[in-house]
């Protein structure tokens, strides 16, 4: 059975410390978006709720930095 214990799952690391890219960071966020979606996906039941609301909080944030981002890039390049 599946460890549920929500202090512990906080500590895992999700994302890399690090990261690189050239050009734009938009696809590299998408990229963390769905897969923090997909770790949603495979929180299923009651014990989870709270693992579930801690991804979500984190998928919002991301995409709060995303849409930042986009507006960054743009005022870039003009």
């Amino acid at each position: 059975s599946l460890n549920n214990d929500f202090d512990l799952f906080k500590e895992i690391r999700l994302e890399p410390s690090s990261s690189g890219w050239s050009g734009s960071e938009l696809p590299i966020i998408d990229k963390k978006i769905n897969y923090l979606n997909l770790i949603l996906d495979m929180l299923s039941g009651v014990e989870f709720l709270e693992h579930r609301s801690y991804i979500s909080n984190r998928i919002e944030s991301t995409k709060k930095y995303r849409k930042s981002r986009k507006i960054d890039e743009f005022l870039r390049d003009y």
